[in-house]
């Protein structure tokens, strides 16, 4: 019977064990996410203290590459483009990268970087396809709806002018009432 007893205990307290277990590793993710969202609170501006202190004069449509990162013949280094980057790209490679470093950025008035995923300008692109695409839409409406009248015979073909042949004729001029001032 001690036997049998020992191992309902043992298997009782493997269980609370695993009970702990559980209850930790859901109070460690808790605090790991009350931990990322404090440093993201904290985190240093990284891109908004971005400062060039001489900027090159290279035009960039004269470097080889791509979108994101060309060479700079001028300076013999990589010119990285933040805003074709997101936001933790262009962050992680300004706080990465060791030197001598050339980037392409825009700031706008408020200080802040223009990247690929900034609110402001995916918004601004969104609400461009919007209206882009409402116009296409009411371009095609109106040519259908030309099409299908011209089919069914109401829309005739604009009339031939027929201009008068002769003197032109003058206006008759009507002279305005007399002003009259009240009497008292």
């Amino acid at each position: 019977m001690a036997y049998r007893q020992d191992v309902d205990a043992l298997r009782a307290k493997v269980e609370a064990l695993d009970g702990e277990v559980k209850r930790a590793e859901l109070a460690r993710e808790d605090a790991q996410r009350t931990y990322d969202a404090a440093r993201a609170r904290n985190r240093l501006p990284v891109l908004e203290d971005l400062r060039i202190a001489a900027p090159c004069n290279a035009a960039w449509s004269e470097m080889q590459g791509d979108e994101r990162v060309r060479h700079c013949v001028a300076c013999d280094l990589k010119v990285y483009d933040l805003t074709a980057m997101s936001r933790a790209e262009a962050e992680a490679l300004v706080q990465n990268t060791e030197g001598r470093t050339c980037v392409r950025f825009y700031k706008r008035t408020d200080g802040t970087v223009l990247t690929s995923d900034c609110p402001t300008g995916v918004r601004w692109r969104r609400v461009r396809r919007v209206a882009i695409g409402a116009g296409v839409m009411l371009a095609a409406f109106g040519a259908l709806a030309t099409v299908a009248m011209a089919q069914m015979g109401a829309v005739a073909p604009p009339a031939s002018r027929v201009e008068a042949v002769g003197e032109p004729q003058a206006a008759p001029v009507v002279a305005p009432p007399a002003a009259t001032t009240p009497r008292r």
